[in-house]
């Protein structure tokens, strides 16, 4: 055996020496039979002999050649056998601690294999899985494409492909499939569970679309400056704001070339190459296409590896609309403290007025009084009358000063307009000065109107004030009156009758996004310290209190008029001038309770009540009054009380004395010409009430009108 091994060890040199040997055997062997050979048939057997002997030494080295050759083969085959179960053990183990899932399914698509990370991926047992297939591991809305997938699968190259899986609890998996097809035809996949990975995109999506419109919203941009390039970059937004080229490179000159001067200073290269812990807050103006607006910046710095500033990145933001918003504030605010100023200048004038007032009437009850005691023929009469057209005219002058911005109880009566122009007429040539020329044109057959005469006058002093100031170098004022008819046709003003109080100039005129604005409080083209913006806020208001309408016509450089509608009503003749006798209005035995806290106006109003007849009844305050009632014995028809009082108002005092005299009537009287009568409860033109001062035969009047109304209906808050 040795010598067959060493044989096949050396298989050129043995097969060399076998072919050496047997020539040498066929030369020497022919030889010696030629020449032993005595006889031709010797010579043929000897031959025979020889090749026998040949064949069986040869036929001997084959079978042991053959034999070595199996046991060979047979030691190979082992090996290969156990060499191909190592390899497939190796790969069976690669398989299993894979994290992706690997499947194998035949060319009908049931899988045949899979290993324990596709089984867990799907929620199955790899037994469970080996007896389903494609359609019972996918979603519904993914086995439309299933066929023609399956169908793009081959040989020569992997198939990538996102597919929606369905777990075995129903909750959808997705999955990015590697696929190939086989050469024996089965189908191979490799699946990774992209789930969370699609999660956290949809995340970030999310994430950045939250961003974009919080950037948005906040008109917010990111900038990076590279201090290598000396490149701007920044977003669409950002270039927007800063009023940037859309598709172009951006630098630092770029962005200064669009900064008004004044700002630009604070916006040179070098701040951007600040340090990067140091942080950049700049507010500056900049002119884009759509004008000068605004814009805030911020950033800082950052390096590279070796610790190099290399670049500042930030935001910027557009707060055009907050500093135009603190400018209008800022103008908001000094308009409320002159609002406040003319607030308490108001409060203090009308605390004066409302002792001027009480002063004044206690000077006209007197001097009627004592005018009423003289005979007809006596010089003193003369005087006494001129006392009392001075304090008639104290009493316009002091409404009319104390008419603007106050809230005064309404004193609707039917009156003609023509009459308010000719009260204001000699105040307003004061008023708008010489330099103004005042005209007036009144139809001498105007219809009457319901409306306070003195909010009236205030309409007209408004209007005419804003008429001055529109003519600074002079013009003419035209106060004009007119009987209106409207139709349907018209827009804003209903249709009917109608008395047009209209005031026009000459002065510098609006503009139309000007005049959209008048009527708004504190809206003023006025300069500063010069007007508030109550002025038209105030006619408007009154106007619309009155059941008026109110327009506009201005062309800039041509004048301005307004035209006031009042709803026309029928004519009356005034009682006041009526020339009516004193003693015609004389009392017939009515008992009055007088309620008046000043004592001066205590004693005159007394003196004039009992002048005409009446039982008076005097209390100092309403406690009083109210004692006063529950110990007179027989009835009080009229309660003649002041509003405004310490501890008591008159409508409270009213309130509890109608407890127990509910037929007894009221009649209110104050001093104060603001809104501290509304204060106390008396709602506008729902009670009957005097204005002080009054005078005798309008307080006489006033009592005779009360008295002989019907039942009184008082709204007491």
């Amino acid at each position: 055996m040795k010598f067959v091994r060493g044989l096949e060890s050396k298989p050129l040199t043995t097969a060399t020496g076998y072919f050496a040997i047997s020539c040498i055997w066929i030369v020497v062997s022919d030889w010696l039979v030629g020449t032993f050979a005595p006889s031709l048939q010797s010579f043929l057997i000897l031959n025979i002999a020889k090749g026998l002997i040949f064949l069986a030494i040869t036929a001997g080295l084959l079978f042991l050649v053959l034999r070595r050759l199996q046991q060979t083969s047979a030691a190979l085959s082992e090996e290969s056998r156990a060499a191909l179960q190592k390899s497939e053990l190796h790969f069976r183990l690669l398989v299993e601690q894979a994290s992706d899932g690997i499947f194998l399914a035949d060319a009908t698509g049931h899988y045949v294999d899979v290993n324990s990370a596709g089984a867990e991926m799907l929620g199955y047992s790899r037994e469970e899985v080996l007896g389903l297939s494609f359609s019972d591991v996918l979603m519904e809305e993914e086995l439309v494409r299933l066929a023609a997938e399956v169908e793009r699968l081959s040989e020569s190259k992997t198939v990538m492909s996102e597919w929606k899986f369905r777990r075995k609890d129903g909750t959808p998996l997705i999955g990015e499939l590697s696929g190939r097809r086989l050469p024996d035809g089965r189908l191979q996949g490799i699946v990774r569970d992209i789930s969370q990975r699609r999660q956290a995109e949809q995340e970030l999506r999310e994430s950045k679309r939250w961003l974009d419109a919080a950037m948005d919203a906040a008109r917010l941009a990111v900038w990076s400056y590279d201090l290598v390039s000396e490149e701007l970059v920044t977003n669409a937004r950002g270039k927007e704001i800063l009023g940037l080229p859309e598709h172009a490179r951006v630098t630092i000159p770029d962005l200064l070339s669009r900064i008004i001067p004044e700002d630009r200073k604070m916006i040179e290269a070098d701040i951007w190459r600040q340090p990067q812990d140091s942080e950049i807050r700049l507010e500056f103006r900049v002119v884009s296409p759509i004008g000068v607006r605004w814009v805030y910046a911020r950033g800082s710095g950052s390096t590279d590896e070796s610790g190099e500033h290399i670049r500042t990145n930030g935001v910027v933001m557009d707060i055009t609309e907050r500093k135009l918003a603190e400018g209008q504030l800022k103008l908001l605010q000094e308009e409320l403290q002159q609002a406040q100023k003319m607030e308490a200048i108001g409060q203090l004038a009308g605390g004066v007025a409302h002792d001027f007032n009480n002063l004044l009437h206690v000077v006209m009850s007197y001097a009627e009084l004592a005018d009423l005691k003289l005979p007809a023929d006596s010089p003193v009469k003369r005087h006494l009358q001129m006392i009392l057209e001075a304090a008639r005219r104290a009493t316009e002058v002091t409404g009319q000063l104390l008419a603007f911005g106050r809230k005064q109880i309404l004193n609707s009566q039917v009156f003609c307009l023509n009459q308010s122009v000719a009260n204001t007429s000699k105040m307003l040539g004061r008023l708008i000065g010489e330099d103004v020329l005042l005209k007036t044109d009144l139809d001498l057959e105007l219809a009457s109107t319901k409306a306070d005469p003195g909010q009236v006058e205030q309409i007209i002093m408004n209007l005419a004030v804003n008429a001055r100031d529109a003519m600074p170098e002079g013009g003419k004022l035209t106060i004009a009156t007119k009987n209106v008819s409207i139709d349907k046709t018209h827009s804003s003003i209903p249709a009917g009758n109608y008395v047009c109080l209209s005031l026009s100039d000459t002065g510098c005129g609006m503009a139309e996004s000007v005049k959209s604005h008048i009527f708004e409080p504190f809206f003023t083209t006025k300069a500063k310290g010069k007007g508030t913006g109550l002025g038209l806020a105030t006619v408007y208001g009154i106007v619309k209190q009155s059941e008026g309408f109110i327009e506009c016509t201005s062309t800039p450089g041509k004048g301005t008029r307004f035209d006031v509608y009042f709803p026309a009503t029928e004519p009356f003749l005034p009682l006041e001038d009526s020339g009516e006798d004193i003693e015609s209005l004389a009392a017939h035995n009515e008992t009055i309770l007088l309620v008046e806290d000043d004592e001066s106006v205590r004693e005159s109003a007394t003196a004039m009540l009992e002048s005409i007849g009446f039982h008076v009844l005097v209390a100092e305050s309403g406690d009083e009054a109210i004692e006063i009632s529950r110990e007179y014995g027989r009835g009080i028809e009229l309660v003649l009380t002041d509003v405004v009082m310490p501890c008591m108002s008159g409508n409270q005092l009213a309130a509890k004395l109608r407890e127990n005299r509910p037929d007894t009537k009221f009649l209110f009287m104050s001093g104060y010409t603001d809104d501290a009568v509304l204060r106390q409860g008396i709602k506008q033109s729902a009670v009957p009430f005097l204005q002080k001062p009054f005078t005798l035969r309008a307080m006489a009047r006033k009592i005779e009108e009360v008295l002989r109304a019907p039942a009184q209906t008082i709204p007491l808050s």
